[in-house]
């Protein structure tokens, strides 16, 4: 296992360290729970659910619609104008 060299002021050094120690402290012992908070998932990789896909999606076709509709009236307008 390499150890990072960050400074551990920081918080990402911080939170590495304790991962870190975590990890080491599982091994050792083999502790049951440790193990546990070591498998649980972490929520950043939970994927997102198909509505949320689905909301997202909707959103950019909006979006999109939007923007489409906003140059359409640019458009037009430069046409008045000229």
């Amino acid at each position: 296992m390499r150890r990072t060299t960050a400074p551990r002021s920081s918080k990402t050094g911080q939170r590495k360290a304790q991962t870190a120690r975590r990890g080491r402290e599982a091994n050792k012992n083999q502790d049951a729970t440790g193990v546990a908070e070591l498998r649980k998932p972490q929520p950043s990789l939970v994927l997102p659910t198909p509505q949320r896909v689905n909301a997202s999606q909707r959103q950019a076709q909006q979006q999109a619609r939007r923007r489409r509709r906003t140059a359409r009236q640019v458009r037009r307008f430069e046409s008045v104008v000229a």
